[in-house]
């Protein structure tokens, strides 16, 4: 729920079959406008973790590990300034 619509089926129009299909094969088009507010981290992401191949696809360890995370902790680390320290 990344991009508020279906990873295999961004526009709505495809059949089930073809949605099936597209689940089956991990075919998710992270390039369309829908994805384009999604950070490159989140999107490399979603593919290691929809990667078919098991031997290739990222294991919790890496998930943990993944960039995407880093960056999550590091903004979450850093105290938002206040209205007054601004000035």
């Amino acid at each position: 729920m990344l991009c508020g619509c279906n990873p295999f089926d961004p526009f709505g129009t495809a059949t089930d079959s073809e949605i099936l299909h597209n689940v089956v094969a991990a075919r998710i088009d992270t390039d369309n406008e829908m994805w384009a507010h999604i950070s490159a981290p989140c999107k490399d992401l979603i593919r290691g973790l929809l990667t078919v191949d098991p031997r290739k696809r990222l294991t919790a360890e890496q998930v943990q590990e993944h960039i995407f995370f880093l960056c999550v902790h590091v903004s979450a680390a850093i105290p938002a300034r206040s209205k007054e320290a601004a000035e």
